[in-house]
């Protein structure tokens, strides 16, 4: 998730955008297996427009992170 802080008239506020991240385990991509709800990861990536034809027969669309590195920031060793 990446969250955008900005200030309103009435204050601050925030906004969180969740993402789906793609990741092989290899090069740059450590293993996965700590990985849990609230762990802190730093993705390091690209954008992939995902397209496809629903069962109603709309085309739809989403965008994914395609992770080429990948860290557990609060660890000393970091895997990229």
């Amino acid at each position: 998730a990446t969250d955008i802080l900005y200030k309103t008239r009435d204050g601050a506020a925030s906004e969180t955008t969740w993402h789906n991240v793609v990741a092989w385990e290899g090069r740059g991509i450590p293993n996965l297996l700590p990985l849990e709800k609230g762990v802190l990861v730093d993705v390091h990536g690209r954008l992939r427009q995902v397209r496809y034809t629903g069962t109603d027969g709309l085309e739809k669309s989403f965008y994914e992170v395609v992770a080429n590195r990948m860290s557990f920031p609060e660890e000393e060793n970091h895997y990229d």
